[in-house]
């Protein structure tokens, strides 16, 4: 599929700092994109969740970046879409409304794919990024835990010890000794 995609488009509300996740000019309409993650586990959302289901707890960050996006589409003539994720690896029903698009300008007959095998590879896509952001704050968050929460100055003396380069002698050292 040959379109233009820009991520984070700039200038597109004036003076606005406002500015979207995605960009995609499609035939016939250019579409904005702005994605949020939601954890339906989180203290936020959990008596929703309860109450409501997922779903709930997706319209309503949907709602939020809806209202924050429609009115800078609409004066710009293009279309907006939350795209909403859940962390566990779901795909709220605007994310879907986002791929539904896509997929419907996408031509097969100027590709080897279907438009089915389209969809599905764009759904693995987005599922595999979720995934790898999960495993990156998971990371992080034990690496915070191993230098301890409010132990900000050892972080900063480690920083300012060692530059990237010898931080990868100092593990491939380490890998050679054991």
């Amino acid at each position: 599929m040959m379109v233009n995609v820009q991520t984070e488009p700039r200038g597109l509300a004036g003076d606005s700092r406002q500015r979207p996740d995605i960009q995609v000019d499609l035939p016939g309409i250019s579409v904005l994109g702005d994605v949020t993650v939601v954890h339906p586990t989180a203290p936020s959302y959990r008596k929703l969740v309860v109450k409501r289901g997922v779903e709930a707890m997706g319209d309503k960050s949907a709602a939020v970046k809806e209202k924050d996006y429609n009115g800078m589409a609409a004066d710009i003539d293009m279309r907006f879409y939350p795209i909403v994720l859940y962390t566990y690896g779901g795909f709220h029903k605007s994310a879907l409304s986002f791929i539904a698009q896509l997929v419907d300008s996408f031509d097969p007959l100027l590709s080897l794919l279907s438009r089915a095998e389209f969809r599905q590879s764009l759904l693995r896509h987005i599922a595999i990024s979720v995934q790898r952001g999960n495993a990156d704050i998971m990371i992080q968050d034990m690496q915070k835990g191993r230098l301890g929460e409010n132990d900000h100055s050892r972080r900063a003396k480690l920083r300012l010890q060692w530059s990237p380069v010898q931080q990868r002698q100092q593990q491939q050292q380490q890998q050679c000794h054991h």
